[in-house]
């Protein structure tokens, strides 16, 4: 008899809404964050977070994407090897 594979769960929407300072919008993820650490799950991968800038004027941009490959290194983190 086969193994019944569990189902993975759907993707989380983490929404952010209306227009906001880069500082709200720290403020709102870390909320966002905060929920999750309430959620029953370890791990968490492939993570997109879309920003729409809003510009004034029709200067030019940087639009291109941010990649972050790995969290910031902690100092604390190299005492623990």
């Amino acid at each position: 008899m086969a193994k019944k594979k569990t189902k993975q769960p759907e993707s989380i929407r983490l929404k952010l809404a209306g227009e906001r300072t880069l500082t709200e919008l720290r403020d709102m993820l870390l909320l966002a964050l905060a929920e999750l650490e309430a959620r029953p799950f370890e791990l968490y991968k492939n993570c997109n977070f879309y920003v729409t800038p809003v510009v004034p004027t029709r200067e030019k941009i940087d639009l291109n994407t941010i990649t972050i490959e790995h969290p910031y290194p902690c100092a604390a983190d190299e005492l623990d090897e």
